[in-house]
């Protein structure tokens, strides 16, 4: 009778209002792209150590990298640094890098570092992770400061390397002696990026407007493509 009809008229439009509510998060998701941040070679990665008569440094000169957002809002993710992408100000410390007695970075030519679940939200001083060096894992403690603002998240701290750990013998030549240790600094940034969308964005938080000009970090938003440019040129 009527009452029927209009209870079924009523839980089609309901349905209707279900769709339409979790049909754009859905195209906007696009197969869990949204949940994906790609390293940017905005930031940089300095890799320090010493020796008995001078320190060394080496700055990354690229770096790969990503981060995933699981559906409770935890990170995970890893960056791999070569060794000879590192740039040491001292010509010298390649050489000596590639001894098969120290370090052996022909055999072991990457640091990768493996980050674990974290919210960036609750601003953590400390992030758990993996440290893969010399054919050796080992579980560290990064102190790090976080900022996380879609489609930005941007990373800067430090941990330091006993190499001991990662059965490297200490390097000596002639009265030359390096300390076993490694100090690694860095500030990063991930970029978040979708596809398939229409709709234009538009970045109103002033704390990431200041960020993106400081940093020289351009986001597109356009048909078919939000997110930095430098990943759209890939």
């Amino acid at each position: 009778g009527m009452t029927g009809a209009m209870t079924t008229k009523l839980v089609i439009n309901y349905w209707w209002i279900l769709i339409l509510l979790f049909l754009p998060s859905h195209i906007y998701a696009g197969e869990g792209e949204s949940e994906t941040y790609h390293i940017l070679q905005k930031g940089f990665i300095l890799v320090e150590g010493s020796t008995n008569f001078f320190k060394f440094t080496g700055k990354s000169l690229h770096h790969t990298g990503k981060l995933e957002e699981n559906e409770a809002g935890l990170y995970s993710g890893h960056v791999i640094l070569r060794f000879d992408q590192i740039g040491f100000q001292f010509p010298a410390v390649d050489s000596v890098l590639k001894d098969p007695g120290y370090l052996d970075t022909e055999t072991y030519p990457s640091i990768e570092i493996t980050l674990d679940h974290f919210d960036p939200h609750r601003k953590p001083p400390y992030v758990k992770g993996v440290l893969d060096l010399h054919g050796t894992q080992k579980k560290i403690q990064i102190q790090i400061d976080l900022f996380d603002i879609s489609p930005i998240v941007k990373a800067t701290g430090q941990f330091d390397i006993n190499l001991d750990d990662f059965r490297v013998r200490p390097y000596k030549s002639g009265l030359l002696e390096i300390e076993n240790r490694l100090n690694i600094s860095f500030q990063l940034f991930f970029c978040e990026t979708h596809t398939g969308i229409s709709d234009d964005h538009l970045i109103i938080d002033p704390i990431l407007r200041k960020l993106l000009t400081q940093e020289n970090i351009i986001i597109l938003s356009q048909p078919g493509y939000f997110g930095c440019a430098e990943l759209k040129k890939k």
